[in-house]
């Protein structure tokens, strides 16, 4: 099956959605910072990553995604987060809108069902097939 790379500050949060996507026969490894991820993406790339926005900066991911996107663009980005609690509630996440500064596949609001994310990953995983 696929292998995931979840990035996350809060190791409770990595900890339930590994059990949620190994159950689901996926392999996770995780990252808790952007500098971990970074690391890890160097030794392979993974077939997908779930990627936190806020870690140790405020923009973390966000600074991540950009960076993504030039050195491994054939990684698809689900960034996982819960910036709106942050932002304006206006504020909504548009692929098409939104691509050059954030340049992610998905963008899921945290709490996320396992029933959705299962389904985003395959989702995603099933894009990059094509």
């Amino acid at each position: 099956m696929a292998n995931i790379l979840l990035v996350d500050d809060d190791r409770d949060f990595v900890d339930a959605v590994t059990m949620v996507l190994e159950a689901e026969g996926f392999t996770v490894t995780p990252a808790f910072s952007a500098k971990q991820a970074w690391d890890v993406l160097h030794q392979g790339t993974p077939d997908v990553m779930l990627l936190d926005c806020m870690m140790e900066d405020f923009d973390s991911g966000f600074d991540l995604s950009r960076d993504i996107d030039i050195k491994f663009p054939n990684v698809p980005v689900i960034m996982l987060t819960c910036v709106r609690d942050y932002m304006s509630d206006k504020w909504k996440f548009s692929r098409e809108e939104d691509k050059k500064w954030l340049p992610v596949s998905r963008f899921l609001e945290k709490p996320v069902s396992p029933e959705v994310l299962v389904t985003t990953v395959r989702q995603v995983l099933a894009e990059t097939k094509k």
